[in-house]
């Protein structure tokens, strides 16, 4: 049982799709819901918490509290946490968020944790870690048994790990759920129309992926075959 308000994190970059369609489909049965992605591209606004995703090419995450009074009252009153991600390895990853959020004290009315992924390999190290309960939701789970190796090369990375505005500041639908979302707008590329049948290809980049995704959906309800990606 979710009880509400409910707060839906998805991860940056792949999880912030995955994130919305889980929270698109929760929301209409509980209907104080918001959802927030965590990003890695600064935006003007109030800056919830940062955490790290350890084992990533870019560890560094960034949560906004939204500039919405109403999707901040869900947000800051919350006592459900829905966390979305495609795969979780160790648990870190949540561990450092929880870790995060807690200690920003905004939320303080937080009663549960529920993880969703595609593929869980962290066993009960979640539900060991966390200070509240948690439930643990997935398509395939598992285990993962490790050999150091010693004298293993490291790899030359180039750097990657940066949270800063580039040279091209996001602008309009790009910067969607990073302050907070009730409902998706869904009118992404409005004046596009197809002929049926017609063969169409729509990408989605980076963070900007739920939108075009909605998009495509709507071009294939039309009658073309659609494919994203």
């Amino acid at each position: 049982t979710l009880t509400g308000p409910v707060l839906f994190i998805g991860m940056a970059e792949t999880a912030v799709g995955l994130g919305a369609g889980v929270f698109d489909e929760v929301r209409h049965q509980h209907r104080e819901s918001v959802y927030l992605t965590s990003t890695r591209h600064p935006v003007d606004g109030t800056l919830l918490c940062e955490f790290k995703e350890e084992h990533s090419h870019a560890t560094d995450h960034l949560i906004y509290l939204p500039d919405d009074e109403e999707k901040r009252r869900r947000v800051t009153n919350a006592r459900t946490l829905v966390l979305i991600d495609d795969e979780a390895t160790t648990g870190n990853t949540f561990i450092n968020l929880l870790s995060a959020l807690r200690n920003t004290g905004k939320l303080q009315h937080i009663e549960q944790v529920i993880a969703v992924t595609l593929t869980d390999w962290s066993g009960k190290a979640l539900s060991e870690r966390s200070t509240l309960p948690v439930t643990s939701v997935s398509l395939v789970s598992g285990q993962w048994g490790w050999t150091t190796l010693p004298d293993a090369p490291v790899p030359d990375m180039p750097k990657v790990n940066v949270t800063s505005r580039g040279e091209w500041d996001i602008q309009g639908k790009q910067s969607w759920g990073r302050l907070g979302m009730l409902a998706p707008a869904a009118d992404l590329g409005h004046e596009v129309s197809v002929r049926k049948g017609e063969r169409v290809l729509v990408l989605g980049t980076g963070e900007f992926v739920w939108e075009p995704f909605l998009l495509a959906e709507r071009l294939e309800a039309a009658g073309a075959k659609a494919f994203y990606g």
